[in-house]
């Protein structure tokens, strides 16, 4: 599994092994083309991080800060290895060993502008509970997006987070939402 774009493209991400889904590289290299300028600059957090690769193309390609959460120790060991040769050992200072979930109701080290999120696609609570975590708390800028990918069919709607986008490729599906931006009277 290579880096598909942004100053890194190309080189190696190393994947735990056995019963890890990374995302597919054609389904990175659109869903990026698609964030676009969005990543300049941007506060992003990678939820159910696995190898880190969502979070590392985010930093190639702008992204000014990145935190990387799983719960799995193997899981963080090989997301601070990749995140260390790839993007520098003061970036894998923001992978996070710890249950999602807890880390979205405990988090307070400020909002972000971009949460990936790809929990196990078998985990359909897990999904459906991380979307309403980020939608009601306030872990999430006014105008930031969330993107969650899942099975085909398998990705729920979102209380209090507007739909950008969905899309299809083979079984995967990826949904986007964004924060609304409260009225300014």
């Amino acid at each position: 599994m290579r880096v598909t774009g942004g100053r890194f493209a190309g080189m190696r991400v190393k994947a735990r092994g056995r019963g890890m889904r990374p995302t597919p590289d054609r389904v990175r290299e659109s869903l990026f083309a698609i964030l676009g300028g969005t990543l300049q600059g941007a506060r992003v957090a990678d939820l159910f991080a696995g190898s880190g690769i969502l979070g590392i193309e985010a930093y190639s390609r702008g992204a000014a800060e990145v935190i990387w959460v799983d719960e799995d120790a193997g899981a963080c060991r090989v997301i601070r290895e990749n995140v260390a040769r790839i993007c520098g050992t003061e970036a894998a200072a923001g992978v996070v060993r710890s249950d999602v979930l807890r880390w979205l109701k405990c988090h307070r080290g400020g909002r972000f502008d971009l949460i990936l999120c790809d929990p196990p696609y078998r985990k359909v609570r897990v999904r459906e509970n991380a979307l309403r975590s980020i939608a009601r708390g306030d872990i999430l800028r006014p105008a930031g997006l969330v993107v969650l990918e899942g099975p085909a069919g398998g990705v729920p709607a979102a209380e209090m987070l507007e739909t950008v986008r969905r899309m299809k490729y083979g079984e995967t599906e990826i949904a986007i939402f964004r924060r609304p931006v409260p009225d300014e009277d």
